[in-house]
């Protein structure tokens, strides 16, 4: 697909917010629940949003999956350990997650399989 321009805009009641990307749009499909879209960017790699609304992306998306998995499970290092993860159909919890030897198992329920596909594809 040719270079596009997107704009992604995220609004709270106290703040606005909008931010411009000039973006390589290389996939883009309606699921049965969402749109999903793979985005390139010069400076931020890939994106995955999802209607519209910026999941992941490679330049910084470590930061986010590394504190979500390793502060609360390096508070547990117990050898009988269960995951849970709802939704992470980008894969990147379920990465951080397998780096603890002490996790027992680990179960990820993601409603959209569309969303892992696609990630494991282009992410």
């Amino acid at each position: 697909m040719a270079k596009k321009t997107i704009s992604w805009r995220e609004r709270s009641d106290n703040l606005g917010l909008s931010v411009v990307l000039d973006v390589e749009v290389l996939f883009r499909e309606k699921s049965d629940f969402q749109i999903i879209e793979v985005l390139s960017h010069d400076r931020f790699g890939r994106l995955l949003s999802l209607d519209g609304y910026i999941q992941a992306c490679q330049a910084d998306e470590f930061i986010y999956h590394e504190m979500a998995v390793h502060v609360p499970l390096l508070g547990q290092q117990r050898s009988d350990t269960s995951v849970l993860i709802v939704g992470g159909g980008d894969g990147g919890i379920l990465r951080e997650v397998l780096k603890h030897d002490f996790v027992k198992s680990v179960t990820m329920v993601e409603i959209d399989k569309k969303v892992i596909e696609v990630s494991n594809r282009f992410l």
